[in-house]
């Protein structure tokens, strides 16, 4: 005959028993996932050559650290993606992104003919795609169709983009990629800041959104 503590040993876990380790089972893979978001989206993709492609949007910080990356290459120029600015345009001398952007390019030492803007026409939606069809267009009626491009964006933002622009140009052009960090919070406690949790969930939705739609 078996013993009690043989009986004991040999009982199935009790209810509560299954439902922490559950939790804990969730907890891990939580934490996994969440450990890995930030750096998933925010992808770094070679060639890293060509023509500097940034985003006009970018915040000044993350523009010196383009301009550094400008001067350590050897690129053909800086191409500046984008579309009207959303707010203060009335203020400002500069009505567009790119044509900001250009500006303060040359503030920082970028010679006039070195950068080129390229200017989206106002979109309601797929912001990122209407830049990225008009740097198209841009290519083709300059014949510099095929060129490689070097797309300068920030964190998270950065795998949607570089999905956006393949599609948009077309698999003949090699586009590289590349994730400044944001200054706003650091990249590795992304979810102990409130405009982390928002840019990198709202990136995840929206990359996932792109991914499921081919149009996009």
């Amino acid at each position: 005959m078996h013993s009690k503590a043989d009986q004991l040993n040999r009982s199935p876990l009790r209810p509560w028993h299954t439902q922490l380790l559950h939790l804990l089972l969730f907890a891990l893979i939580s934490l996994f996932l969440i450990s890995q978001l930030y750096p998933f989206l925010s992808t770094t993709k070679p060639p890293h050559r060509g023509w500097l492609t940034i985003e006009g949007w970018i915040d000044d910080h993350s523009l010196k650290q383009a301009v550094e990356i400008y001067h350590a290459g050897s690129y053909y120029g800086i191409l500046c993606t984008g579309g009207p600015l959303e707010t203060g345009s009335y203020l400002s001398p500069y009505r567009t992104y790119p044509e900001m952007t250009a500006a303060r390019l040359q503030h920082l030492g970028i010679p006039h003919a070195s950068v080129r803007p390229i200017i989206a026409p106002h979109a309601q939606r797929d912001r990122t795609y209407s830049a990225a069809l008009a740097l198209q267009k841009h290519l083709d009626q300059h014949a510099l169709t095929n060129q490689p491009i070097h797309l300068i964006t920030i964190g998270p933002h950065a795998r949607r983009s570089h999905l956006l622009f393949r599609r948009a140009l077309g698999p003949n052009t090699p586009i590289g990629v590349t994730a400044l960090p944001d200054p706003d919070y650091p990249p590795n406690r992304w979810y102990t800041y409130s405009k982390g949790v928002r840019n990198v969930l709202s990136e995840a939705i929206a990359y996932l959104y792109a991914k499921i739609d081919p149009t996009p």
